[in-house]
């Protein structure tokens, strides 16, 4: 064992709340067996006790702790994508804490692909781990983006920056169908080689069945927006524009904005969604009022990581 972890072994046993990396986005991390230390995580996020958490484990033996069945299409999805940025919800046993699943009768759980964290895991036990910043806020995905949020409360495992920058893809099985109830890095197209995608539409006032899927999310102080079809509109206080391509050739920064930066990832996707809420949190850092963003909901923008980018852009756009 690492003795980097021994102090936060120590701390996740004896019940406290700790920071940790995951490949995904960073997590606030409680023993899933303590409702103690997982009330002192949904406090610490200020999160709507409805919103059910995803348990992390570290070796498939850890599923028995949690699950009433797991048939073969489970065992198909966890081989194909664990360790890896995929939760699977799974029929709860009654053995499972009621506020980890908040009332449901599915327990979330995914296998983190983080060496860190795996190791930890495997001398601590299974954890619950939601983003770990202020519920609503941009997740963090450095450490000082944790720190941020919670300053000296908690302890911080750092694991440096994180590998996606996205949460975890969440699915469920219904009728040996998969139901996508959060897009993420395991895509669509990733799924749809293990079995048919349902096109169940959730109601829309459901208890959510994830986390991810009710609430205003992944939104900073800034107002996010898609960028307008004409340069002229966008607003001549301070702004900033995260970009795919050139829009910015229209764009006249000393005229035109008062703060301004382009990001521009070229095309790398993988680039963007990595440093999506990195983004969100500098433009708050410079007190700017609004974000741009180029609208990537259109057909001539095709890429895996698509879905997942306009739905956590899309949730920060949502007033309410």
């Amino acid at each position: 064992m690492s003795s980097q972890l021994e102090p936060y072994i120590k701390r996740i046993k004896n019940g406290e709340v700790v920071a940790i990396p995951t490949e995904t986005v960073y997590g606030l991390a409680a023993h899933a067996w303590n409702p103690v230390a997982i009330n002192r995580v949904y406090s610490l996020k200020n999160r709507p006790s409805d919103n059910p958490l995803i348990i992390h484990i570290a070796h498939k033996d850890q599923l028995d702790e949690f699950i009433e069945e797991l048939s073969p299409l489970h065992k198909e999805l966890m081989n194909r994508f664990w360790p890896g940025p995929l939760t699977i919800l799974f029929p709860a046993n009654s053995k499972v804490l009621s506020i980890v699943t908040a009332g449901l009768p599915t327990v979330a759980l995914r296998m983190p692909n983080h060496p860190l964290t795996l190791e930890l895991i495997r001398n601590t036990g299974p954890l619950v781990a939601p983003s770990a910043n202020i519920s609503g806020t941009p997740s963090a995905t450095k450490p000082n983006h944790v720190y941020e949020d919670f300053g000296s409360e908690i302890a911080i495992l750092d694991g440096g920056s994180c590998d996606y920058g996205l949460e975890s893809t969440v699915v469920e099985i219904l009728n040996n169908e998969l139901i996508i109830h959060r897009p993420g890095a395991i895509t669509a197209e990733d799924l749809c080689a293990i079995a048919p995608l349902s096109t169940r539409v959730e109601p829309a006032q459901a208890a959510p069945r994830s986390p991810g899927q009710k609430y205003r999310h992944y939104a900073p102080n800034a107002r996010v927006e898609w960028m307008p079809e004409n340069p002229s509109m966008i607003e001549k206080d301070a702004c900033m524009l995260i970009s795919l391509k050139n829009f910015s050739k229209n764009i006249t920064t000393t005229e035109t904005l008062t703060y301004f930066e382009q990001l521009d990832w070229q095309g790398d996707w993988l680039a963007f969604a990595k440093n999506l809420y990195d983004c969100f949190r500098r433009a708050d850092h410079n007190n700017l009022k609004t974000i741009y963003i180029e609208d990537i909901r259109s057909s001539e923008y095709q890429h895996p990581m698509k879905d997942a980018l306009v739905n956590r852009i899309e949730k920060a756009i949502t007033r309410a």
